[in-house]
């Protein structure tokens, strides 16, 4: 039996436990070890596609009773069919034995709950009636903060009245009925009493603050709290650029990014006060560690962040090219510099605290030594020797192209593998095709890319080729390629190749260069695999998603190869109504070289696809998610120049799509339509009768279409004229 779209959503993924939406259903943390090491609580993510409910179990291994061979205990599992995680946000308490995480069932909100490690049912510890989003537990679990989701208009918050002043908001953002994830209210709960106060939002007193972020760092005595706001484009200080570590900032500062830089504020969560941390800039792209609260939360450190500047040049000139570790005293306000890091360094990788030597250890991304530790002496901290760490027992999945992964446990003394989970031994009743790493060189150097095979390949046969955008994952196990946007395997299924893309544009992303080099590179992954004899050139389809959707428009308004069929997985174009309502950034500019105005709009009529869309002759399948103006005039546009094109929303859906209902109905439409345009094949499913009626009318369409000769690409000019006199 061969891959279905129904099992690209049964297959079961160790799932990160930190995260509850779609960004969180694999990654790097494999699991919870509990604060005494004995427990390890695994979170497994699923589908039942019968049911179209998306599936999350949590597995409890007692690693004390049997490290040869522990077996799992399921202490919980959930179904839901919204937008978020059954089961995320998995927390350990300071006892060990006990575990709270958000639990979502069927249609439902989402709620906190908790569950010991011997099993039993969880306790619902809320009776929440808004969405959450994020929530931390203090270390007995005996007070929670949670930041819930706010469906209201985030735009316009400067009106008299009815009448209200627009900036430059995103466009969605100002729509009423808005469904991103933006942070609404944050709440205090006592579990024992059940009282619940909210906490004022700092962005109400703060003029420069446009919003502040979904999670909060939490002490473990539950007094207090860290959590970082996003600026105002206009009020990012010009001063911020006159730092040197990391060289990003001066050029985020300058372009008035406001998604590079934070500021911090450490709120009294008792006296409902807050404070801002410091003057200087909290990088975001710094931040992928979390902060460390030490002394039970009588401190709490920063491992990389960088100080406020003073009037003294000889210390401004350190404090501007290091990042430091820093020591925050939230009852005081007081910040007090544990040590600097090395000058190359422009984030951490990695921090923990020794509570025996009070030693705090920073791993980060310097090109010399990548730890330094620091140990606090009285109130003094010095940089010592990194000290000798016990090994520590770790995860890892045992996978490749062609082996579905296996949890397994390192013992590092011993070196020995324990394997814990196989989420999908259901496989082996499935037919695979093979996948093979593959390489090709294009005029700046190699791409590399996973080759899906169909099953029972037949050498010396030409198959049809799609082309799977965005990136590939070397040596990573995948049934749908880089993405749950993509159908992969149960497209081979169908007798198709299919190419999972790592595109590489060798530092030329946001130029002028970049959309050409990345034709390059498609265009020559298809002559690779036609000079190897496996594919037909003429039967080539191309699926973008996100950024690379409009690098797939420049390619078949562009390139003079002919592509049979193409589809948008929620993915722009970069055109002139998405800059427009994106604010107009200025990303977009440099691949143009410069905003559509002026002698820089040359570029984009020359290299914007959309004002090319006279020489598609591609059909395309499109589905948006979210807001559906993103590839509004790739739409509008091909239908203006009779090209076939299907338009699909998913409403309150994700960028990645995420539900079962949404997986099974976009990879499924996927198949059929390179099924229809690459071989001629219709699914004889009475249920999609009129879907094969309306596309037949499509390739009426494409007939008339390809019997019109395509017009050439035009050279625009932009000469300025001389003023009358």
């Amino acid at each position: 039996m061969s891959i279905s779209v129904a099992d690209l959503v049964r297959y079961a993924e160790v799932g990160n436990p930190h995260d509850m939406t779609w960004r969180g259903w694999s990654g790097k943390d494999l699991g919870r070890f509990s604060p005494d090491g004995r427990y390890l609580a695994v979170v497994v993510r699923g589908g039942d596609p019968d049911r179209n409910m998306n599936e999350s179990w949590i597995l409890v291994y007692d690693l004390a009773v049997d490290s040869r061979s522990p077996r799992a205990r399921e202490v919980a599992r959930f179904t839901a069919a919204t937008r978020y995680e059954p089961i995320g946000l998995v927390r350990w308490l300071a006892d060990s034995r006990t575990l709270v995480f958000a639990g979502t069932r069927d249609r439902s909100v989402s709620q906190i709950y908790r569950v010991g490690v011997e099993g039993g049912p969880p306790f619902a510890l809320t009776r929440f009636h808004e969405q959450l989003l994020w929530f931390a537990a203090s270390a007995d679990g005996a007070r929670l903060i949670v930041n819930f989701r706010d469906l209201r208009a985030v735009g316009l918050s400067d009106c008299l009245g009815t009448v209200c002043r627009i900036t430059d908001r995103y466009l969605p953002y100002l729509d009423e009925n808005a469904t991103e994830d933006s942070a609404g209210r944050l709440a205090v709960i006592d579990v024992v009493s059940g009282a619940e106060s909210n906490a004022e939002a700092i962005e109400a007193r703060d003029p420069d603050l446009d919003h502040c972020d979904i999670d909060v760092s939490l002490a473990p005595d539950g007094r207090f709290a860290l959590q970082l706001c996003q600026l105002k484009r206009e009020r990012i200080p010009t001063a911020w650029a006159s730092y040197r570590a990391p060289p990003r900032l001066a050029g985020c500062v300058q372009e008035q990014n406001p998604h590079c830089v934070r500021r911090g504020f450490l709120r009294d969560l008792s006296t409902g006060k807050f404070r801002r941390v410091t003057d200087a800039p909290l990088l975001l792209f710094s931040l992928s560690v979390d902060p460390v609260w030490i002394d039970g939360g009588r401190f709490v450190i920063l491992p990389a962040a960088l100080e406020d500047l003073t009037a003294d040049a000889d210390e401004d000139a350190a404090r501007r090219g290091h990042l430091a570790v820093l020591l925050l005293d939230p009852e005081t306000g007081h910040v007090t510099r544990i040590g600097r890091l090395a000058s190359d360094v422009t984030r951490a990788t990695g921090a923990r605290w020794d509570a025996a030597t009070n030693t705090i250890i920073v791993e980060h991304d310097g090109l010399g030594a990548r730890t330094q530790a620091f140990r606090r002496r009285g109130v003094l901290w010095i940089e010592v020797p990194v000290p000798t760490e016990q090994p520590t027992r770790t995860l890892a999945l045992r996978q490749n192209l062609n082996m579905r992964p296996r949890l397994v446990l390192r013992d590092p003394r011993t070196q020995r593998e324990t394997v814990l989970l196989d989420p999908n031994p259901w496989l082996d009743t499935r037919r695979l095709g093979r996948v093979e790493a593959v390489t090709w060189p294009v005029a700046s150097g190699v791409w590399k890319g996973s080759l899906y095979y169909p099953p029972g390949y037949e050498p010396g046969r030409r198959y049809p080729l799609v082309i799977q955008t965005h990136g590939v994952k070397p040596g990573v196990f995948s049934l749908q390629g880089y993405s749950r946007n993509f159908p992969g395997q149960a497209l081979t299924a169908k007798g198709v190749f299919v190419l999972q893309v790592g595109e590489d544009v060798f530092g030329q992303s946001g130029t002028p260069e970049e959309f050409p080099l990345t034709q390059a590179g498609y265009e020559a992954a298809v002559d690779y695999l036609n000079a190897r004899g496996l594919i037909d050139p003429t039967k080539v389809g191309l699926i973008g998603w996100s950024w690379s959707g409009p690098a797939i428009s420049f390619l078949v308004t562009h390139s003079n190869y002919a592509f049979a069929a193409a589809a948008f997985t929620d993915a722009g174009v970069h055109g002139l109504y998405g800059y427009m309502t994106e604010s107009a950034p200025r990303a977009v500019e440099g691949e143009f070289g410069g905003p559509p105005m002026g002698s820089a709009l040359k570029g984009w009529l020359e290299r914007s696809p959309v004002f090319s869309l006279q020489r598609v002759r591609t059909p395309f399948l499109i589905w948006q998610a979210g807001w559906p103006g993103y590839s509004w005039d790739w739409n509008v546009g091909l239908r203006r120049a009779g090209v076939p094109v299907e338009y699909w929303y998913l409403k309150d859906g994700t960028h990645e799509v995420f539900t079962a209902e949404h997986r099974l109905v976009t990879n499924q439409r996927l198949v059929d339509w390179f099924r229809f345009w690459l071989k001629d094949e219709e699914d004889t499913d009475p249920a999609k009768s009129e879907q094969n009626a309306r596309w037949r009318s499509f390739r009426d369409q494409q007939r008339a279409l390809l019997g019109k000769p395509r017009p050439a690409l035009l050279d625009w000019t932009s000469t300025p004229l001389n003023d009358p006199k």
